[in-house]
Formats: structure tokens, sequence, C-alpha cells
């Protein structure tokens, strides 16, 4: 407010998974806290003029992702709104009294304004398809009551668009000349679906199937996604890792579910995989296997699992539990919660999410890694690391490629030089 104060999103170095919303006197640099939130803070905003502060507030396994709360007010306190079912991922103010949130409800990316003299949220726009962010959505205000968003989906290329009144006007296309023709010759996906099934206690799950062109039942590939707290979106084809692109061009189908977990449902939802990474989460991707086995779009016995970090832990894990995969691709994975706590730059991860001590051969750490069941392992696997990766270190895949080697099982180790995570 008129230059003489700022915000700042302070994250504890020792637990970086927490954080405080300071307010900074410019002048003496003197600096008092406004906010201490339960788990993590993103997103700091205040309108022109200042007056009032805006921070989404959520539980989340990386500090950059945070989808979830909106809370608002001034440098004496903050209040929680009302964001209409949606995990707000990005704020921004229009005026003094108007707020801009860009989120996600479920499958649908959600644009919201929450009048905070009225009170209320009002929906400007939302879409299952059509999607924007690269990690997650994100807006800006345009004018008295647009927005602009790159808007893509897995079929549509990135397009610079202004949503206003509910509808998308085009303002500049981001696609080579070439891709138009390739969309049209349905060499990259035919046709994305959002599923739904219960999980092992009737909770609803959800997630998208990429399917090629032709007549099920596809040999099928499981993506998971990273996180846990994360979600599959429909994203354009070229803006995510190449693996689902050349999969759909040779017929499977890919298959990216939102477990338990996932953010998208609240922080109930995303806070059910804390203190049981590998368990329950672990049953609902099962559950989604065999809901696309049974209503006919995935063949049963060609199925396959990959993803990358905690995927990557994931498609490890499932392989020691599981035997119906008939091959895997862990990529950045983890697999020992033990040597993970020692050598990885994110130990605060792992302490919180598996709400336990790597002191307990009883608990978590040991029950829930991949290396402790290693001779259960049929599935053939191929394991990927970056040399540089500090997050998953490369020790991790290499530890259960030699246990795997060891119990006679089917196994290669890829470690890419100057690669991180």
């Amino acid at each position: 407010e008129d230059q003489r104060q700022f915000l700042r999103l302070f994250i504890h170095p020792a637990k970086q998974l927490r954080a405080t919303l300071n307010l900074v006197d410019v002048a003496s640099g003197a600096e008092r806290v406004v906010h201490t939130p339960r788990d993590q803070l993103s997103a700091p905003a205040c309108p022109p003029g200042g007056g009032r502060i805006a921070v989404i507030e959520a539980v989340c396994s990386d500090r950059s992702l945070v989808a979830g709360d909106v809370l608002v007010g001034g440098p004496d306190g903050l209040r929680r709104i009302p964001t209409a079912d949606v995990d707000v991922t990005h704020v921004s103010w229009r005026d003094g009294r108007r707020l801009l949130m860009i989120g996600l409800r479920g499958q649908h990316t959600v644009i919201l304004e929450h009048d905070v003299e009225q009170g209320r949220p009002r929906e400007l726009w939302g879409s299952s398809e059509v999607h924007s962010g690269f990690w997650y959505p994100t807006a800006a205000p345009r004018g008295e009551d647009g927005c602009g968003i790159v808007a893509e989906g897995y079929l549509h290329p990135p397009t610079l668009v202004e949503v206003r009144e509910g509808g998308l006007r085009p303002l500049s296309r981001f696609a080579h000349p070439a891709t138009d023709e390739y969309l049209a010759a349905g060499l990259y996906g035919d046709r994305v679906e959002t599923v739904s099934w219960e999980g092992p206690d009737g909770l609803e799950i959800q997630g998208t199937l990429i399917l090629p062109a032709g007549k099920g039942p596809f040999p099928t590939i499981m993506e998971v996604h990273g996180g846990p707290i994360w979600m599959q979106r429909s994203r354009w084809m070229g803006a995510v890792r190449a693996e689902p692109q050349a999969f759909v061009h040779r017929g499977f189908a890919v298959f990216r579910p939102n477990p338990r977990g996932s953010a998208g449902r609240g922080q109930e939802f995303a806070r059910r995989v804390v203190g049981d990474m590998g368990g329950k989460d672990m049953l609902d991707l099962l559950a989604g296997t065999d809901h696309l086995v049974r209503t006919g779009r995935a063949d049963a016995a060609r199925l396959g699992v990959m993803g990358v970090s905690y995927g990557g832990y994931m498609s490890s894990w499932l392989v020691t539990q599981d035997r119906r995969f008939r091959a895997a691709i862990p990529i950045s994975p983890v697999t020992d919660w033990v040597s993970m706590q020692w050598t990885s730059n994110v130990p605060h991860f792992v302490s919180t999410f598996l709400d336990g001590s790597p002191f307990r051969p009883d608990g978590l750490y040991h029950a829930r890694s991949p290396i402790k069941f290693a001779d259960q392992v049929e599935t053939p696997t191929l394991l990927v690391a970056g040399s540089l990766d500090r997050s998953s270190p490369p020790d991790q895949a290499g530890e259960f490629y030699r246990a795997l080697r060891l119990c006679g099982a089917r196994t290669a180790l890829v470690v890419y030089p100057q690669e991180g995570h």
C-alpha cells in the first residue's frame, strides 16, 4: 500500500510444507506475521491501492502446487471465503473489492469472481475439456468483466482467449501449421473420456481415459500422477510427456486416474492420502482398472503402469502388491522410504505424509517401501532416473533394480546423466 509495505510468503527451511504470511515494512525491514496456516500458502495478492490481502491455503505435497481454500482480509487478520466447491489455484484482484479466482472442481476448470463486500462468488466459466495453466490453472483480469487464460485440452492446442459472459473469444492460437492435419488424422488419440468409479470404501474416484481409434477392449497403460496431491487434467498433448502420444499412436489406451489425495475434490479428499500413502489410494487405482475392464474399455490381459515421482513410487509399489500388470515403468521413483529420508532434499515431505518415524520398523516407512517386497515382483520393470535428481535420488531406482535382479525378476535400469527430477 503506497509502496510502504509488501507481503512476503515465508517458507520455513526445515519444514517446507509449512509457511507464514508476513507483512514487511519497506523502510525499516520490520516484519510481522499476518497468518500462520495449518498447511501451506500460495499466491498472496493485493488489489491496486492495497488495503486487502488474498491468499490460497491448502494441504499440499509440493510447496509450489497449492490448490484449496481462499482467505481474504487485511493486515490484522484473514477470513475464509466461499469458493463454490472449487479448489482455487490462482487469485488476482480486478479492483479494490472484486477478486478473480480460478481452480479445479473435480475434472472441471472453473473461473469465479468474488465480491468481498457482497460476500458470495459468481461463476464466470467452467469446462471439463478446456483447461489452463502449466501445473495448475491461472487467469488474469481483463477489463471490467473479462479475464484472459491460455486455454488447452489434449486435442486442443494452446490458445490465448478472453473469457467473458460464459464464453471464450480466441485472441491468439499457438499451434504449428501441421497440427490440424495431425489432429484430423487421429494419430494421437481418437477421443478423451471422463470416467468415474468407486474406491474400496465407496468413495467416488475420477479420471480421464485417452482412447485410440477403433473398438475396445484396448491394451491399457495406467499413468499415475505425481504429488501425491496433484491431478491429471486434459492438457495439450504437445505440452505433456511424450509417452502417452506414443502409446496411443500404437493402439494403446492411456488411463489417467485421480485417486484420493488428488486436487480438485476439496481439502478433506486431499488429506485422505496423508499418513496412508500406498494404502487406499493404491486400491483406488486397482478399482479403476477393474472398472475399465468391466466396461469393455481395457484388456485385462494387457495392462501396464507407469508414472513419475510419486507416480514412480506407485508404479514400483503396485507391482509388489498385485500381479495384473504385464509391464511397469517407474520414473524418478521412491522405492525405500528409509533411505529416501536420509538422501532426499525433501525429507519433510516423507515424514509429513508417512506420519511416522524411520526408526520404527513396524511403521509405514518399512511397510510401504517397495524394496521390502521385491521378492513378490513378477512384472517386467523398466526403472528410469536422472543422475542429478535430488528429490528422488537415482539410488532409489538403483536399489530397487538390484533387489529385483537378486530376486530373479526381469528388470532394466536407465539413468540419464545431467538430468534432474
